[in-house]
């Protein structure tokens, strides 16, 4: 047997590495966590994530209503899938408030610590909002809206609920302080290329899968509509109990050169 086909006999037998096993966040996730439920939503939030990733400049906002594992799949599952890809990642995750920040950088910090995925943290990094892999130059840091970013280059940047209630939805002082924090602070530091992945509410105009098969804008939905929801892996149907309307807002539409 000539050296090129050992070789390559070798090659066909060799080990495929850890980012290699784990293709989507998903699939990470459920090895991770063996009780995680992988719904069609959360199919489309791994395909969009994968893209996103390997897009230079990709801006990618998801949006869909409360406990359906969009946070713990973008901001904890993702992070660690990303880091697997790229342990040179320098991630910035931010949130709301600086508690639900660390807490999120806790989590991702805990996934790798308690799996073997090939990565490790630097035995220096004692903060868990702060810290970065063993022998690399990525890591995360995590941080609320409205901190200082100065000094942290961010080759990806995670948002997870930039706004905590409805209240602050309401106050354009606050919406104007979020505004100002990214323009001034967060996207000052994003490095060439780095995508930014955004949590946010659902807007008005969100189609929304009514029990007859129809869809219907969120903002015409009303108590005592059905609609499709999903449970116990497939579709089910639900009654609406309850509606408010939070006023209106200004809504951006932007379309890139591509």
């Amino acid at each position: 047997m000539t050296d090129l086909a050992w070789r390559l006999l070798l090659d066909a037998y060799e080990p495929k590495t850890k980012a290699a096993q784990y293709p989507t966040p998903g699939i990470l996730a459920r090895h991770i966590n063996h009780h995680t439920k992988q719904t069609p939503a959360l199919d489309l939030i791994d395909q969009a994530l994968v893209q996103a990733l390997n897009t230079p400049d990709a801006r990618l906002i998801i949006s869909m209503p409360p406990q359906e594992g969009k946070s713990v799949r973008v901001a904890g599952d993702f992070p660690v899938w990303a880091l697997m890809q790229n342990p040179d990642c320098r991630i910035v995750t931010a949130s709301y408030g600086a508690d639900l920040a660390t807490r999120n950088g806790r989590a991702i910090r805990r996934r790798i610590t308690s799996n073997d995925l090939g990565l490790t943290i630097a035995s220096d990094n004692g903060a868990v909002g702060d810290w970065t892999l063993d022998g690399h130059e990525g890591g995360v840091f995590s941080i609320g809206i409205g901190g200082g970013v100065t000094g942290r280059p961010a080759d990806m940047l995670i948002i997870d609920d930039p706004i905590k209630s409805r209240a602050e939805a309401e106050s354009s002082a606050y919406r104007e302080r979020v505004w100002d924090w990214w323009t001034d602070e967060a996207s000052a530091r994003l490095a060439p290329g780095a995508p930014v992945v955004l949590i946010m509410c659902m807007t008005g105009d969100t189609p929304v899968l009514m029990a007859d098969g129809s869809e219907k804008p969120l903002r015409d939905v009303r108590p005592g509509d059905m609609v499709a929801t999903y449970e116990d892996g497939g579709l089910a149907t639900a009654i609406v109990r309850n509606w408010a309307n939070q006023g209106p807002d200004d809504l951006l539409c932007i379309k890139m050169k591509s």
